[in-house]
């Protein structure tokens, strides 16, 4: 009885993960084709390096943060506010892909699991974008 109790535990925890990606997903996703269809407003008076007030000229990122050009220097084309963030995001993103791409092992894990729909659920929730991917071509 309990066993069935902790399976039907685990079943809901994984149903309420993937509600929560899938709504992650389409959070993001929209945003993506906002940036992609719609024009991006500029507010931002003071230049988030010096706190000193916007003149020309200026550099603008998606972000919504916005820099003197000579506060930034030669730093590149990324927001140095949000470049260590974004670099974790990307490395786990890059992480995901490599994990995603070990079938053998997904494979290995699933057959030994006693919740095989846990192991597919946890892979899905590794790299939810492999499918949009497949879909999308």
């Amino acid at each position: 009885m309990r066993q069935i109790e902790a399976s039907t535990k685990r079943i809901q925890d994984n149903e309420k993960a993937i509600t929560s990606y899938a709504n992650e997903y389409m959070t993001h996703h929209d945003n993506m084709e906002a940036l992609k269809t719609k024009p991006v407003v500029f507010q931002s008076t003071k230049c988030t390096s010096c706190m000193a007030p916007l003149d020309l000229p200026s550099v603008h990122f998606l972000c919504k943060h916005s820099y003197h050009q000579r506060c930034l220097g030669d730093i590149g084309d990324s927001c140095p506010k949000c470049q260590v963030e974004n670099q974790m995001l990307e490395d786990q993103r890059r992480r995901q892909e490599l994990a995603a791409k070990q079938h053998d092992a997904f494979f290995n894990k699933l057959q030994s699991s006693d919740d095989g729909f846990e192991v597919v659920a946890s892979w899905f929730s590794k790299n939810p974008f492999a499918f949009t991917r497949l879909v999308d071509q």
